[in-house]
């Protein structure tokens, strides 16, 4: 089994899964990164250039550790990866668990997502498609409002480009967001909408639904919201389900599939996009049963596989503690604009991270591999304190 990359959020639960499952696992990581999965003895991890510095060279290196270690399975964990196997030669994209081809561009274009959530009856974020960033600072805008790349990664002459999400509250803010952007890049832009993130996962089959999850979250960081740092399990909403359903088999979609929502103050429940990938809250699955990496694995070895239906359980929360961490940091500063306030006080935040219940499971904890947690947690905080990534209070958007 190769997976990657291994510096993915998602990366060490997914190799958790697949090891279990009687894999051995090949972990590939962008160079420089020294992944936490360094610390899990049955996992080799290896370095390949990264695709935004060298799309060209990050193919090369993997297509020579496909052609040096023959695995069975490959499972992209990230939107680049993704794209850099859809790139690759046949010897690749034979061993993907993974959308190629016309899915991997569904799985990267935000725009088609859009239109085939329309189609099929979900209620959709009003989405503004741009082909270039510089078209925004020609029109009007409602501020806050959050600017995403229309392709989750664009493929360029030479390197990969992952564009970052804005989150903009005034017309100097994005002006500065639109800088970012290269010309010619396309873009989305979404409301700003107060509420929390829902997930609706699963694993389809020739765009029959096999099984589905689905969790809320609780706490994130980030001005944009990007990351999450607590979420908690919950029934699969029928009606998301059954035109999820809808969309999927459109789509005629195969493998692992996540489809994210905005839950308004309202209770309205409205559609953000779809991942065609490992999603970074991929512990909380498993802690319910849901081995979502290995069974794709299995899948792709074996097409009639069916994956096993964990028994009812109650719900459980699933915390990240180098996120819980930023999480509180991110309150104790402040969110940067009154307009992006949720009503959490600097106490009340202090007290939910603090609080641990007998209910309470906590990301990329394995017994074999103890210093991994604690590597996890140092890299995560010290990585986002040297970058300067602005935490935030709240739910909107993350992975």
């Amino acid at each position: 089994m190769l997976i990657g990359f291994a510096d993915e959020v998602a990366g060490p639960e997914v190799a958790f899964s697949v090891l279990d499952a009687g894999f051995e696992v090949l972990a590939f990581t962008r160079r420089g990164a020294a992944p936490s999965l360094n610390r899990c003895p049955a996992v080799r991890v290896v370095e390949i250039t990264t695709p935004v510095d060298d799309a060209r060279a990050a193919l090369r290196d993997l297509e020579r550790q496909v052609e040096a270690t023959r695995p069975d399975v490959i499972l992209p964990l990230g939107d680049d990866v993704l794209a850099l196997c859809d790139s690759a030669g046949e010897e690749v994209r034979s061993r993907v668990a993974g959308p190629t081809g016309a899915h991997a561009r569904f799985a990267l274009d935000k725009r088609l997502q859009m239109g085939a959530a329309l189609l099929a009856g979900f209620d959709v974020v009003p989405t503004r498609s741009f082909e270039s960033a510089d078209e925004l600072l020609e029109t009007e805008n409602e501020f806050p409002l959050l600017v995403k790349p229309a392709l989750a990664v664009e493929r360029g002459e030479t390197s990969f480009v992952v564009a970052p999400i804005a989150l903009c509250t005034s017309a100097a803010e994005l002006a500065a967001a639109v800088r970012v952007y290269g010309a010619g890049s396309p873009v989305i832009v979404q409301p700003f909408v107060p509420g929390h993130m829902e997930g609706l996962f699963g694993l389809a089959r020739n765009g029959e639904v096999l099984i589905t999850s689905a969790h809320r979250r609780l706490r994130a960081v980030g001005s944009a919201k990007r990351w999450t740092s607590a979420c908690v399990s919950l029934p699969v909403d029928p009606e998301l389900e059954s035109i999820g359903r809808r969309m999927l088999a459109d789509a005629e979609w195969n493998g692992l599939f996540m489809l994210e929502f905005l839950r308004d103050d309202d209770g309205r429940a409205r559609f953000l996009e779809f991942n065609g990938r490992a999603w970074g809250s991929m512990a909380l699955a498993r802690r319910m049963g849901f081995e979502y990496p290995a069974w794709a694995a299995l899948q792709k070895l074996d097409a009639s596989f069916s994956p096993p239906h964990p028994p009812p359980a109650a719900p459980i929360t699933c915390r990240h503690l180098g996120r819980e961490i930023l999480h509180v940091l991110g309150v104790m500063r402040g969110p940067g604009s009154p307009a992006l306030w949720n009503g959490t006080s600097r106490r009340r935040a202090l007290k939910e991270v603090l609080r641990i219940s007998r209910d309470d499971r906590w990301y990329n904890v394995r017994k074999d591999a103890p210093g991994l947690f604690v590597q996890d947690t140092f890299k995560t905080v010290s990585a986002a304190l040297r970058t300067k990534i602005r935490p935030g209070s709240g739910s909107a958007r993350a992975r």
